[in-house]
């Protein structure tokens, strides 16, 4: 799950916005979905957290407010509905 980008729904979760160097699975949760910023280097990530620490409130309700599309409930449905497409029950 690691590899997917867990992690960044897990601080959006909690209102905690990703400053995250570009990695396959982070880059595209952090960007798609809003949860933080992708630097380049790390020379890029200080200026990442400083654009992240300079609007904090707004970041922080913003990537919480993105995270609720993801729940347990959600995703049980989906498979649920997903294995049930192939049983024909």
């Amino acid at each position: 799950l690691a590899g997917f980008g867990y992690s960044p729904i897990v601080a959006a979760a909690c209102g905690t916005p990703t400053a995250a160097l570009d990695a396959p699975g982070v880059s595209v949760v952090i960007n798609e979905l809003g949860f933080g910023l992708i630097a380049k280097d790390l020379n890029d990530m200080k200026s990442k957290i400083e654009e992240i620490l300079t609007d904090y409130d707004k970041w922080s309700q913003r990537v919480y407010e993105n995270s609720l599309q993801f729940s347990w409930d959600i995703s049980a449905d989906k498979w649920e509905k997903f294995i049930k497409s192939f049983l024909k029950v």
